[in-house]
């Protein structure tokens, strides 16, 4: 009977060094559960694992021992081992990320460099190349990025214009070359047209005008401009064209670029005017102010126009946070003096009578641009 080895079983409980070159038996009772018969046996079998790591397939995990899925059964030395193994392979995982990140930074710059370069890149004919770049989104249609063009038709009001709606509007523009109706609106004896883009604006201005059926019915036709506001206050007049006038001469940034003035306080002289270009309007509101001379040289403070306001205005009950369409108000009430029993346009009422339908007591107009509200 081999004595040595029962001992061993003993003891050691019959294990064997985990270091694949080695496989001694645990003998030595003070090996306890230990995995290796020494430390160097121990360091080796690290390095071995750290290179099949390296060169193995990311998914591929070691597949744990027994004793290393039971928390119980684990010596100290199985939990040190398991971390530094967890630790190497996040070490993996983040160079893979770091350099996973920068090709896609490298993409990004690609598409980007491939968008500038479709747009500015014309073919031999002086046309921009119809090849989208990989990347970028091509819309579907010129009309999807161009942008849409409004013109307004005023209706002679002596004749009956109830059949021109926008069905029979629609219908009518694509029997005649086929120009986009994208919307249509009737008011008032004018008609508001709005088109997919300038080409086809341009097309159906013409088809109006030339029309023999629309030339007795649209007494004229034009493109609706766009305005830009900005407030100007205390100006001394109410007498717009004056003060128009005088504007204009006295500043050379505004000459020629005033659509219109509207007024915003009769009592305090304050008015909003309507500027032709967005550049305009920034210019002039980083002046600050302007100059007249009509009831002395004066300055007057501009200010930027709060649009938010204006369009959640109701122009039917004149209320915030909705609009007329959506209006719940059975009757229309007079955005001056707040009463029902005329339209705002009606008003004969003069500044001392007003009275704001949002602040109650305040003594305004519903849509002065100072109100509380």
């Amino acid at each position: 009977m081999d004595l040595e080895g029962t001992a061993g079983e003993a003891n050691g409980g019959g294990k064997k060094c985990m270091h694949r070159n080695c496989q001694k038996k645990l003998t030595q009772s003070g090996q306890g559960n230990y995995k290796y018969c020494s430390k160097q046996c121990k360091n080796i079998c690290s390095l071995l694992r750290s290179r099949d790591r390296s060169n193995s397939n990311i998914s591929q995990k070691r597949q744990r021992t027994e004793s290393e899925k039971d928390f119980s059964k684990m010596a100290p030395e199985d939990f040190i081992s398991i971390i530094q193994e967890l630790e190497a392979e996040n070490v993996e995982l983040s160079e893979k990320y770091n350099k996973l990140q920068t090709e896609m930074d490298k993409i990004h710059i690609q598409i980007g460099k491939g968008t500038l370069d479709w747009i500015f890149k014309k073919d031999e004919t002086g046309q921009q190349d119809s090849k989208t770049p990989f990347g970028a989104s091509k819309p579907a249609t010129f009309a999807g990025a161009a942008k849409s063009v409004t013109l307004i038709a005023k209706l002679d009001p002596e004749l009956d214009t109830t059949n021109l709606d926008g069905k029979s509007m629609d219908q009518f523009f694509k029997s005649n070359e086929h120009p986009t109706l994208q919307h249509f609106s009737k008011r008032n004896n004018q008609a508001r047209l709005v088109f997919n883009n300038a080409a086809d604006a341009k097309k159906a201005e013409q088809i109006i005008k030339e029309d023999p059926k629309l030339t007795g019915t649209v007494k004229s036709i034009s493109e609706q401009k766009l305005n830009y506001p900005v407030v100007a206050f205390a100006t001394g007049t109410n007498d717009l064209e004056e003060l128009q006038t005088e504007i204009e001469y006295r500043n050379e940034l505004l000459r020629g670029n005033i659509s219109s003035i509207k007024i915003l306080s009769r009592e305090k002289g304050h008015v909003k005017i309507y500027v032709t270009s967005k550049k305009v309007q920034v210019a002039i509101l980083k002046a600050g102010v302007i100059h007249t001379n009509i009831n002395g040289f004066n300055k007057h403070n501009i200010k930027e126009m709060n649009l938010n306001r204006e369009i959640r205005s109701c122009f039917k009950c004149h209320k915030l946070d909705h609009i007329s369409p959506n209006c719940p108000s059975k009757t229309e009430v007079c955005g001056k003096c707040s009463e029902k029993t005329h339209k705002t346009k009606e008003c004969e009422h003069l500044d001392s009578k007003f009275k704001c339908v949002n602040c109650k007591n305040g003594k305004h107009k519903s849509d002065d641009p100072k109100c509380p509200e």
